[in-house]
């Protein structure tokens, strides 16, 4: 009795329709992911905004703090050594720049 040979292409090709599928839907995955990121990333904007003119407003607390100190200030002293008792130190005023508290 002969024996029938069968084609390797049908399995081959049914492989690559598998992978070309599997393809497509991890592209299609990453597209969604990478849009909710952007989203996600643009939603955090106004906190970044909000938080930077905190920083800025607890740098001129701490410089003009610092420059009261200097004055003798004995409360703004008596605040400034306290902070530098925990490490941390107020940096002196810069031209054109706010000075922001040293860790």
């Amino acid at each position: 009795m002969p024996t029938q040979q069968h084609s390797v292409y049908i399995p081959v090709l049914i492989g690559l329709v598998a992978l070309a599928g599997l393809l497509a839907f991890q592209a299609v995955e990453l597209w969604g992911v990478h849009g909710a990121l952007i989203a996600q990333r643009e939603g955090q904007n106004p906190a970044i905004v909000e938080s930077q003119k905190l920083r800025q407003q607890l740098a001129t607390i701490a410089t003009k703090t610092a420059q009261l100190a200097d004055k003798g200030d004995p409360d703004a002293k008596a605040i400034v050594d306290a902070y530098a008792k925990r490490g941390v130190q107020f940096g002196p005023a810069k031209p054109g720049a706010a000075a922001a508290p040293k860790s």
